[in-house]
């Protein structure tokens, strides 16, 4: 049996493209399985970043807190976030105006085990609705931009996101990302995404649609019923990427920390999981 990775890799587990078309066995373009690879690198390397908002940005209970209030409840739940994941809170320089943004600048922190180092700024904004009839937070929206940023082995050149969070439990989140980032391979990428996903009895449930650029090759890559429970390999969910011409790669989840990934003309080959 294969030795788990202790870490969770809960985007890696994510894609989802439509993908028709053309003749697939075109020899200009990249073999498969190095394109699957380094789809599973670039999203395995943006997602430290959504698991440290995931993780910094959680829901916030804020029931019969009022409106002007809100924002302080939210930024305070980060602050007391912060002090109980940092192995040493003081490696982190927090700014704050108590209503509307955060600044927080990371010194070589662990934050649950990961490397974190550089800056993050953080925007917030509360969605007012109705809660039985009387006025209150449905939703807060964080809007965050990262400066050469390290998360782990990937180091964040720049990125803007938008993570919004209801107030209601088991309503799906929402996630958009703009990132260009080094990978652990030290290959350069740009990646843009938008990902929707609930919480339920300790599982994440996923959809993903993506798309990234490699070394001037751009792949769409997503996912469709992706489960995550812990820290462990995803046990559902069906992914597809395509690039070039229609080339098209399909895989699915049972939990293995291995993936069959099939290409046309019944060919498949195994590829490892981070997770």
């Amino acid at each position: 049996m294969r030795a788990r990775h202790r870490r969770a890799r809960g985007a890696t587990a994510l894609a989802f493209v439509l993908a028709t078309g053309c003749d697939p066995d075109a020899t200009d373009e990249p073999e498969d399985e190095p394109v699957a690879r380094v789809t599973l690198a670039a999203l395995d390397a943006n997602s430290a970043t959504l698991s440290l908002y995931d993780g910094l940005l959680g829901p916030v209970n804020l029931a019969g807190v009022s409106l002007a209030l809100a924002p302080q409840k939210v930024i305070e739940q980060v602050r007391g976030g912060l002090d109980q994941a940092l192995a040493d809170p003081k490696c982190v320089a927090l700014t704050t105006d108590k209503k509307t943004f955060l600044d927080l600048q990371f010194d070589r922190c662990r934050y649950r085990g990961v490397l974190v180092d550089g800056g993050l700024r953080i925007e917030l904004t509360t969605e007012a609705g109705l809660c039985d009839g009387a006025e209150c937070v449905v939703a807060t929206r964080y809007t965050t931009q990262l400066d050469a940023l390290t998360i782990g082995k990937s180091r964040v050149r720049a990125a803007t996101s938008t993570l919004r969070i209801p107030s209601t439990p088991g309503t799906p989140r929402t996630y958009t990302a703009e990132v260009e980032l080094t990978d652990k391979q030290d290959r350069e990428l740009h990646l843009r995404h938008e990902l929707a996903w609930t919480r339920k009895d300790g599982c994440v449930h996923a959809e993903l649609g993506a798309e990234f650029t490699v070394d001037a090759l751009a792949i769409s890559v997503g996912a469709q019923a992706v489960e995550i429970c812990g820290d462990q390999c995803p046990r559902a969910g069906e992914v597809q990427i395509a690039w070039g011409n229609g080339q098209a790669l399909a895989w699915e989840y049972d939990g293995a920390d291995e993936v069959t990934v099939r290409g046309p003309h019944g060919r498949e080959f195994v590829l490892p999981l981070e997770c």
